[in-house]
Protein backbone atom coordinates (compact mmCIF):
# COMPACT_ATOMS: atom_id res chain seq x y z
CA UNK A 1 0.00 0.00 0.00
CA UNK A 2 1.37 3.30 -0.76
CA UNK A 3 1.82 5.80 2.49
CA UNK A 4 1.10 9.66 2.20
CA UNK A 5 3.37 11.39 4.14
CA UNK A 6 1.60 12.45 7.20
CA UNK A 7 -1.39 11.73 8.63
CA UNK A 8 -2.74 13.66 11.93
CA UNK A 9 -5.40 11.75 13.73
CA UNK A 10 -7.60 14.12 16.08
CA UNK A 11 -9.72 12.14 18.60
CA UNK A 12 -11.99 14.99 19.65
CA UNK A 13 -14.11 14.31 22.67
CA UNK A 14 -16.60 17.17 22.93
CA UNK A 15 -17.71 17.16 25.98
CA UNK A 16 -18.83 19.87 27.93
CA UNK A 17 -16.38 22.21 26.26
CA UNK A 18 -18.53 21.70 22.99
CA UNK A 19 -21.84 21.58 24.72
CA UNK A 20 -21.63 23.97 27.57
CA UNK A 21 -23.45 21.28 29.82
CA UNK A 22 -23.31 22.01 33.49
CA UNK A 23 -23.24 18.83 35.20
CA UNK A 24 -23.51 20.10 38.78
CA UNK A 25 -26.69 22.50 37.71
CA UNK A 26 -27.91 19.75 35.23
CA UNK A 27 -28.23 22.88 32.23
CA UNK A 28 -26.54 23.84 29.60
CA UNK A 29 -24.54 27.18 30.69
CA UNK A 30 -27.16 29.81 30.38
CA UNK A 31 -24.75 32.64 29.93
CA UNK A 32 -22.84 31.53 26.67
CA UNK A 33 -22.81 28.87 24.15
CA UNK A 34 -19.25 27.62 24.59
CA UNK A 35 -18.41 25.31 21.40
CA UNK A 36 -14.74 25.22 21.82
CA UNK A 37 -14.14 22.06 19.50
CA UNK A 38 -16.58 23.36 16.75
CA UNK A 39 -14.05 26.11 16.69
CA UNK A 40 -10.80 24.80 16.35
CA UNK A 41 -12.84 22.30 13.37
CA UNK A 42 -13.44 26.22 11.92
CA UNK A 43 -9.78 26.88 12.81
CA UNK A 44 -8.44 24.20 11.30
CA UNK A 45 -9.87 24.39 7.90
CA UNK A 46 -9.04 27.99 7.23
CA UNK A 47 -5.78 26.51 6.93
CA UNK A 48 -4.84 26.48 2.83
CA UNK A 49 -2.20 24.26 0.33
CA UNK A 50 -3.40 20.88 1.98
CA UNK A 51 -1.73 18.42 -0.12
CA UNK A 52 -2.62 15.56 -1.48
CA UNK A 53 -1.01 13.43 0.89
CA UNK A 54 -1.31 15.19 3.88
CA UNK A 55 -4.27 13.82 6.00
CA UNK A 56 -6.48 15.29 8.58
CA UNK A 57 -8.81 12.78 10.09
CA UNK A 58 -11.24 12.98 12.76
CA UNK A 59 -13.32 10.77 15.41
CA UNK A 60 -15.85 13.27 17.08
CA UNK A 61 -18.55 12.75 19.46
CA UNK A 62 -19.01 12.50 23.58
CA UNK A 63 -20.96 15.69 23.49
CA UNK A 64 -24.74 16.06 24.36
CA UNK A 65 -24.74 18.49 21.77
CA UNK A 66 -23.00 20.50 18.88
CA UNK A 67 -22.65 23.61 17.54
CA UNK A 68 -25.48 24.13 14.12
CA UNK A 69 -22.29 25.26 11.95
CA UNK A 70 -21.58 21.14 11.78
CA UNK A 71 -24.70 19.92 12.36
CA UNK A 72 -24.73 18.60 8.45
CA UNK A 73 -21.42 16.66 9.56
CA UNK A 74 -21.87 15.49 13.14
CA UNK A 75 -24.83 13.79 15.15
CA UNK A 76 -24.37 13.67 18.59
CA UNK A 77 -25.57 10.29 18.88
CA UNK A 78 -23.61 8.43 17.07
CA UNK A 79 -19.55 8.46 16.84
CA UNK A 80 -18.60 10.45 13.79
CA UNK A 81 -15.48 9.73 11.14
CA UNK A 82 -14.26 12.45 8.72
CA UNK A 83 -11.43 13.90 7.27
CA UNK A 84 -10.25 17.66 5.82
CA UNK A 85 -10.27 17.74 1.73
CA UNK A 86 -9.50 21.97 0.20
CA UNK A 87 -10.95 23.42 3.32
CA UNK A 88 -14.28 21.18 3.60
CA UNK A 89 -14.99 18.13 5.75
CA UNK A 90 -15.73 14.94 4.59
CA UNK A 91 -17.90 12.24 6.16
CA UNK A 92 -16.63 9.13 5.96
CA UNK A 93 -19.00 7.36 8.74
CA UNK A 94 -20.80 6.80 11.41
CA UNK A 95 -20.69 4.31 14.01
CA UNK A 96 -23.22 3.06 16.93
CA UNK A 97 -22.06 5.33 19.46
CA UNK A 98 -19.75 4.87 22.38
CA UNK A 99 -17.99 5.55 25.08
CA UNK A 100 -14.83 7.68 23.74
CA UNK A 101 -13.36 6.73 27.74
CA UNK A 102 -13.18 3.05 26.22
CA UNK A 103 -10.10 1.55 25.13
CA UNK A 104 -12.04 -0.12 22.52
CA UNK A 105 -12.88 2.95 21.20
CA UNK A 106 -10.13 4.58 20.48
CA UNK A 107 -8.23 1.27 19.42
CA UNK A 108 -10.96 1.21 16.81
CA UNK A 109 -10.26 4.95 15.70
CA UNK A 110 -5.89 4.25 15.01
CA UNK A 111 -6.97 1.24 13.55
CA UNK A 112 -9.32 2.46 11.36
CA UNK A 113 -7.37 6.36 10.90
CA UNK A 114 -3.41 4.03 10.43
CA UNK A 115 -5.40 1.77 7.31
CA UNK A 116 -7.59 4.30 5.91
CA UNK A 117 -5.14 6.89 5.84
CA UNK A 118 -1.50 5.24 6.01
CA UNK A 119 1.01 7.57 6.13
CA UNK A 120 4.67 7.61 6.54
CA UNK A 121 4.09 9.43 9.80
CA UNK A 122 1.23 9.22 12.16
CA UNK A 123 -0.24 11.69 14.72
CA UNK A 124 -2.79 11.57 17.51
CA UNK A 125 -4.06 14.66 18.94
CA UNK A 126 -6.52 13.60 22.00
CA UNK A 127 -9.26 16.65 22.29
CA UNK A 128 -11.09 17.24 25.33
CA UNK A 129 -10.08 17.73 29.45
CA UNK A 130 -7.44 15.91 31.15
CA UNK A 131 -6.37 14.69 34.89
CA UNK A 132 -2.69 13.88 34.62
CA UNK A 133 -3.19 9.97 36.57
CA UNK A 134 -7.23 10.50 36.33
CA UNK A 135 -7.06 9.84 32.57
CA UNK A 136 -8.16 12.04 29.43
CA UNK A 137 -10.94 12.71 27.23
CA UNK A 138 -13.94 12.50 29.78
CA UNK A 139 -17.15 11.49 27.65
CA UNK A 140 -20.03 13.35 29.16
CA UNK A 141 -22.47 10.90 27.26
CA UNK A 142 -20.98 8.01 29.81
CA UNK A 143 -20.85 9.79 33.40
CA UNK A 144 -17.48 11.72 32.13
CA UNK A 145 -15.93 7.86 31.55
CA UNK A 146 -12.35 8.88 30.76
CA UNK A 147 -9.36 6.79 29.13
CA UNK A 148 -6.92 5.63 32.26
CA UNK A 149 -3.65 5.65 31.38
CA UNK A 150 -3.92 2.00 31.65
CA UNK A 151 -6.88 1.94 28.62
CA UNK A 152 -4.56 4.21 26.48
CA UNK A 153 -1.74 1.35 26.89
CA UNK A 154 -4.55 -1.09 26.01
CA UNK A 155 -5.59 1.01 22.97
CA UNK A 156 -2.39 2.00 21.57
CA UNK A 157 -0.93 -1.43 21.80
CA UNK A 158 -3.99 -3.08 20.47
CA UNK A 159 -3.76 -0.91 17.41
CA UNK A 160 -0.65 -2.46 16.65
CA UNK A 161 1.92 0.25 17.46
CA UNK A 162 4.93 -0.79 19.59
CA UNK A 163 8.63 -1.17 19.09
CA UNK A 164 8.20 -1.93 15.21
CA UNK A 165 5.63 0.71 14.91
CA UNK A 166 5.48 3.84 16.28
CA UNK A 167 3.14 7.20 15.81
CA UNK A 168 5.69 10.08 15.22
CA UNK A 169 4.00 12.23 17.82
CA UNK A 170 1.11 11.94 20.49
CA UNK A 171 -0.65 15.52 21.48
CA UNK A 172 -2.63 16.15 24.12
CA UNK A 173 -4.91 19.20 24.12
CA UNK A 174 -5.93 18.76 27.45
CA UNK A 175 -4.89 20.03 30.92
CA UNK A 176 -2.24 18.34 33.21
CA UNK A 177 -0.79 15.44 31.08
CA UNK A 178 2.57 16.37 31.27
CA UNK A 179 3.62 13.48 33.80
CA UNK A 180 6.38 11.19 34.00
CA UNK A 181 4.54 8.06 34.15
CA UNK A 182 2.51 9.60 31.01
CA UNK A 183 5.88 10.00 29.30
CA UNK A 184 7.12 6.88 30.37
CA UNK A 185 4.34 4.85 28.94
CA UNK A 186 4.21 7.19 25.78
CA UNK A 187 7.59 6.24 24.92
CA UNK A 188 7.05 2.73 23.85
CA UNK A 189 3.52 3.87 20.92
CA UNK A 190 5.21 7.16 20.00
CA UNK A 191 8.66 9.14 18.99
CA UNK A 192 7.50 12.83 20.66
CA UNK A 193 4.90 13.58 22.94
CA UNK A 194 3.40 17.38 23.57
CA UNK A 195 1.53 18.07 26.77
CA UNK A 196 1.17 20.75 29.68
CA UNK A 197 1.87 20.86 32.91
CA UNK A 198 -0.51 23.13 33.99
CA UNK A 199 -4.40 23.34 33.27
CA UNK A 200 -5.19 24.50 29.19
CA UNK A 201 -7.29 27.09 28.32
CA UNK A 202 -10.60 25.73 26.98
CA UNK A 203 -9.75 26.62 24.13
CA UNK A 204 -6.80 25.03 23.80
CA UNK A 205 -4.20 24.81 20.81
CA UNK A 206 -4.44 27.15 18.12
CA UNK A 207 -4.00 24.64 14.95
CA UNK A 208 -3.70 26.84 12.29
CA UNK A 209 -0.60 27.53 13.91
CA UNK A 210 1.12 24.91 13.29
CA UNK A 211 -0.97 22.53 10.76
CA UNK A 212 0.80 24.51 8.02
CA UNK A 213 3.87 23.52 8.61
CA UNK A 214 2.48 19.99 8.45
CA UNK A 215 1.04 20.32 4.85
CA UNK A 216 4.62 22.46 4.17
CA UNK A 217 5.46 18.67 5.37
CA UNK A 218 8.49 20.21 7.59
CA UNK A 219 10.86 18.57 10.09
CA UNK A 220 9.11 17.04 13.51
CA UNK A 221 10.96 19.37 15.57
CA UNK A 222 9.35 22.45 13.54
CA UNK A 223 6.29 21.05 13.52
CA UNK A 224 6.04 20.35 17.56
CA UNK A 225 7.45 23.94 17.91
CA UNK A 226 4.98 25.34 16.39
CA UNK A 227 2.23 23.74 18.05
CA UNK A 228 4.21 25.35 21.56
CA UNK A 229 4.84 28.84 20.66
CA UNK A 230 1.89 28.83 18.41
CA UNK A 231 -0.53 28.10 22.15
CA UNK A 232 1.62 30.26 24.37
CA UNK A 233 1.80 33.10 22.10
CA UNK A 234 -2.26 33.30 21.44
CA UNK A 235 -2.61 32.56 24.92
CA UNK A 236 -0.41 35.61 25.90
CA UNK A 237 -2.68 37.66 23.28
CA UNK A 238 -5.96 36.99 24.91
CA UNK A 239 -4.50 37.33 28.71
CA UNK A 240 -3.46 40.54 27.60
CA UNK A 241 -6.30 41.47 25.80
CA UNK A 242 -8.62 40.97 28.32
CA UNK A 243 -6.36 42.08 31.22
CA UNK A 244 -6.02 38.64 33.27
CA UNK A 245 -2.79 39.38 34.25
CA UNK A 246 0.21 37.28 33.33
CA UNK A 247 -0.78 34.05 31.73
CA UNK A 248 -0.08 30.77 33.71
CA UNK A 249 -0.23 28.38 30.29
CA UNK A 250 1.69 25.61 29.98
CA UNK A 251 3.14 23.40 26.70
CA UNK A 252 6.32 21.46 26.19
CA UNK A 253 6.97 18.61 23.68
CA UNK A 254 9.08 15.60 24.78
CA UNK A 255 11.85 13.72 22.73
CA UNK A 256 10.46 9.94 24.16
CA UNK A 257 13.68 8.42 22.97
CA UNK A 258 14.92 10.15 25.93
CA UNK A 259 12.58 8.06 28.65
CA UNK A 260 14.92 5.32 29.14
CA UNK A 261 17.88 7.81 30.30
CA UNK A 262 15.44 10.11 32.32
CA UNK A 263 14.04 6.93 34.04
CA UNK A 264 17.57 5.77 35.23
CA UNK A 265 18.49 9.03 36.36
CA UNK A 266 15.11 9.70 37.95
CA UNK A 267 15.40 6.70 39.84
CA UNK A 268 19.30 7.07 40.82
CA UNK A 269 18.14 10.43 42.35
CA UNK A 270 15.25 8.80 44.12
CA UNK A 271 17.61 6.10 44.97
CA UNK A 272 20.44 8.87 46.92
CA UNK A 273 17.71 10.95 48.39
CA UNK A 274 15.70 8.27 50.29
CA UNK A 275 19.44 6.97 51.62
CA UNK A 276 20.38 10.35 52.58
CA UNK A 277 17.10 11.02 54.46
CA UNK A 278 17.06 7.60 56.53
CA UNK A 279 20.52 8.44 57.54
CA UNK A 280 19.75 12.16 58.89
CA UNK A 281 17.97 12.82 62.14
CA UNK A 282 15.44 14.53 59.47
CA UNK A 283 11.67 13.11 60.31
CA UNK A 284 10.17 11.99 57.35
CA UNK A 285 6.97 14.25 58.19
CA UNK A 286 9.35 17.32 58.50
CA UNK A 287 10.93 16.73 55.34
CA UNK A 288 7.40 16.31 53.25
CA UNK A 289 6.04 19.32 54.59
CA UNK A 290 9.43 21.42 53.27
CA UNK A 291 9.29 19.55 50.36
CA UNK A 292 5.42 20.57 49.85
CA UNK A 293 5.83 24.05 50.87
CA UNK A 294 8.67 24.46 47.90
CA UNK A 295 7.87 22.72 44.66
CA UNK A 296 6.29 24.25 41.91
CA UNK A 297 2.64 22.25 41.39
CA UNK A 298 -0.05 22.83 38.90
CA UNK A 299 -3.83 22.56 38.40
CA UNK A 300 -4.47 24.45 41.43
Amino acid sequence: VEEDAWTVLVYMCGADLESGWDSYEGQYDPDHDVYYASEDLTEIKKVTNQPNDVNVVFEAGGSKRWSNTYKSLIDATKLNRFHLSGRNYVLDERINNASMGQASTLKSFVEWGMETYPAEKTALVLWNHGGGMRGVCYDENYNDDSLLNSEMITALSGAGLGSSKKLEWIGYDACLMAVQDIAEFNSAYANYMVCSEESEAGYGWDYDTWLDDVFAKRSTETILTAIVDGFISDTNSLYRQYNWGASDQTLSWLDLSQMPAYKTAFDAFATALSNKLKSSNVKANTFKNWVLSNVKYYGE
